[in-house]
């Protein structure tokens, strides 16, 4: 029996150039073949014989094997480790003991064909039969290579930012004596992000570190995800010429003819224009296509709260303050131009001295009216604002940018944060917003981190807020986290949450933690190793006749029945109640007047803040935040150590042990509210109608998004 090999002339020189066997073929290459017997099929192992049922086959002689080299009809076997596998036609080609198999289809003179015994012509089924048992001749056709380019599309731009035409590329690191996670994915992709470090236990590597020479794999950029098909091959070659050029073998399984393999590679390209060609034996695609590239970016913008300026305070190491959580969290912010990594802090509302030569008595030149307030919120925005255009700039070259924006702040602060995270989400609409170009700026708010809100723009302790959209929406931030402060009751320090009116929460990334300690113990900014706090508890006029001191001693006996009184009421939480007398008067006549104030002197640490700094630098690193250690506070000569007494106390409070809770209160919690109007003051900023705090709702739908 005869197998019938049709070949056209292009097929004809793609072999003449690949095997010296082609050079001997004719226009008709005709082998002499027969079908399998049902002798030689039971030889057969149980997985070829099951893959032959189908139709007729035959055995494909050793000394003809090029002519199937592309063949998508046949079917090559190998032995392998035990067993029998159906492979591709170049390790079939290397293995002397690999079986091969053609299909076979029965021609008569007259062209009418059978297969299987089966008619397919309009044949009698006599005739067929008759052809069926004379049997003469078996043609195999040989099918032409297609090949396609998918994607990307003809003129296309893409952009090495993640999508459905890009993969991730990964790096592979050996890890030093003494590198952390963090750090290894920040050299990489300028992020501190450990879960981007692949190849060891993450959450292990966290509180061990990792052991010096582990080879970890770590995300380092984009590659431009090529794909196509091809038929009737068993390869694709990729040649692309651009910026930079180079090539690609892609081998593909053998299928069935003139069935499509689908294939895809990822290709390492730089920026520019870039011309690609595919090449399956015969078969040419070709595409062009443009690369940009992304410049990712991070910013981070610190709003410290009113009253607070980090020059200022520290500037003057000696007084009663020391620069807030904001402040402090500002300076681990890297800001290296090279990694696209900025940040600003916007001082406190009511603040204006930079400068401050700490000379005795000397105070800073704040604004009372602006803090009472909350004035010039606005330009703090816009200072934001400036800054942030300063910073993009320097990476104006670039025809993408991605930034990734870090917002924090403390009490008007961080109202003014939640503002400005409105105003980039509106800006971001806009066609020309003088801040960068269209279409340049993608804007991404990844965190934001929030001590105790306080907004009352306006009239102290009121919801208007002067126009400032301080909502915080399901789609505002990637993160949000709000640390608030149990222990503040003052009446024009009320807290706008981030939970709407029923209590609830907007999403699963939003998180609002209530710590104990009044407002400044959540923001920090009390400085002194232990702080004398003067609480006013209460205010008596007191008056006598005459000059005479026994008339004076008796008008204040009356007096120390109410400083007995709060001696009692305050001698378990610590400190002195005493008398503060003012300046006695003459009234009328021979009457004397004097005004007496009940005073509480409390010794209370500061060191409470530098638990709610550690829980936001540590959420906001879990979020992908560039933080730098908190070690580094030391070199700016910033307090931020916990103490182990305070690790412990803070432990058991937490637990609910109401003994460490009151020694909490005693040593480390400030007391911020007062009674009654302070002496040489004619107004009460920190009166407390109650114990009770008035809280503000988030309303996310008014959010800007």
């Amino acid at each position: 029996m005869e197998l019938i090999t049709n070949n056209d002339d292009k097929f004809f020189q793609h072999l003449q150039s690949r095997s010296e066997q082609s050079e001997q073929l004719s226009q008709k290459a005709i082998i002499q073949s027969k079908p399998l017997s049902g002798y030689r099929k039971a030889q057969l192992p149980d997985v070829i014989r099951q893959s032959l049922t189908r139709q007729t086959w035959c055995d494909i002689p050793r000394d003809k094997r090029e002519l199937f080299r592309y063949d998508q009809q046949c079917q090559f076997w190998c032995y392998n480790k035990g067993r029998w596998e159906q492979v591709g036609f170049r390790q079939y080609d290397s293995d002397n003991k690999a079986l091969g198999f053609a299909p076979l289809k029965a021609v008569s003179d007259n062209n009418k064909t059978v297969s299987s015994g089966h008619v397919v012509s309009d044949a009698t089924q006599q005739a067929a039969n008759q052809f069926f048992r004379a049997i003469n001749e078996f043609t195999h056709s040989q099918a032409i290579p297609t090949v396609t380019l998918l994607s990307p599309d003809n003129g296309q731009i893409i952009t090495l930012e993640k999508s459905n035409k890009t993969q991730m590329r990964f790096a592979e690191h050996t890890v030093q004596p003494g590198e952390d996670a963090a750090a290894i994915a920040f050299k990489y992709s300028g992020k501190k992000e450990p879960r981007q470090v692949y190849g060891f236990n993450s959450h292990v590597s966290q509180t061990t570190g990792l052991t010096a020479g582990t080879l970890v794999r770590v995300p380092s950029g984009w590659n431009v995800l090529i794909e196509g098909s091809v038929s009737n091959h068993d390869s694709v070659e990729l040649k692309w010429r651009g910026p930079g050029s180079g090539a690609k073998r892609i081998d593909v399984p053998v299928l069935a003819q003139d069935q499509r393999h689908y294939w895809d590679a990822a290709l390492s390209l730089e920026p520019g224009k870039y011309q690609l060609t595919a090449t399956a034996g015969s078969a040419v695609s070709q595409i062009e296509f443009t690369v940009e590239a992304v410049k990712e970016l991070q910013f981070g913008v610190f709003f410290d709260g009113t009253g607070n300026n980090r020059q200022v305070d520290m500037q003057c190491a000696d007084d009663d303050y020391e620069p807030t959580n904001i402040a402090k969290l500002f300076e681990l912010y890297p800001q290296q131009d090279t990694q696209g990594t900025g940040a600003a802090y916007i001082k406190g509302v009511g603040t204006y001295d930079d400068q401050l030569s700490c000379e005795v008595g000397e105070k800073p030149e704040y604004s009372n009216i602006e803090q009472a307030f909350g004035l010039n919120v606005n330009s703090r925005i816009e200072e934001a604002l400036s800054k942030l255009k300063l910073f993009l700039e320097r990476f104006d070259s670039y025809k993408r940018v991605n930034c990734n924006f870090d917002v924090m702040g403390f009490s008007r602060g961080a109202a003014t944060a939640r503002a400005f995270i409105n105003r980039l989400h509106q800006m971001k609409k806009m066609p020309n917003n003088g801040y960068w170009r269209k279409g340049q700026l993608t804007i991404t708010i990844r965190f934001c981190g929030l001590f105790d809100t306080v907004g009352s723009m306006g009239l102290p302790g009121d919801d208007d807020n002067m126009g400032f959209n301080l909502n915080i929406g399901w789609t505002s931030a990637k993160s949000v986290y709000h640390l608030t402060a149990y222990h503040e009751f003052r009446e024009y320090f009320p807290l706008s949450s981030i939970k709407n009116q029923a209590g609830k929460l907007p999403a699963p990334h939003f998180n609002e933690e209530v710590l104990p300690g009044a407002h400044s113990d959540i923001g920090g900014g009390y400085g002194g190793e232990h702080i004398e706090r003067t609480i006013y508890l209460e205010q008596q006029q007191v008056t006598w006749i005459g000059n005479s001191d026994s008339a004076k001693q008796h008008a204040l006996a009356r007096v120390q029945q109410r400083l007995d009184y709060w001696q009692q009421q305050k001698a378990a939480l610590g400190g002195k109640v005493e008398l503060e007398a003012d300046t006695e008067t003459q009234a009328r006549d021979n009457v004397r007047l004097m005004t007496v104030y009940i005073v509480w002197k409390r010794f209370v640490k500061k060191e409470l803040a530098f638990v709610a700094l550690e829980k936001m630098h540590s959420k906001a690193l879990e979020k992908s935040v560039p933080f730098n250690d908190m070690s580094q506070l030391a070199q700016f000569e910033l307090d931020y150590r916990i103490s182990p007494q305070l690790q412990q106390i803070y432990a058991k409070a937490e637990g609910g042990d109401d003994s460490a809770m009151h020694q909490l209160y005693r040593d480390y919690i400030h007391h911020s509210h007062s009674p009654i109007t302070p002496k040489e003051t004619s107004f009460n900023a920190n009166k407390a109608e109650s114990q009770q705090r008035e809280v503000f709702y988030n309303q996310p739908f008014e959010a800007n998004t």
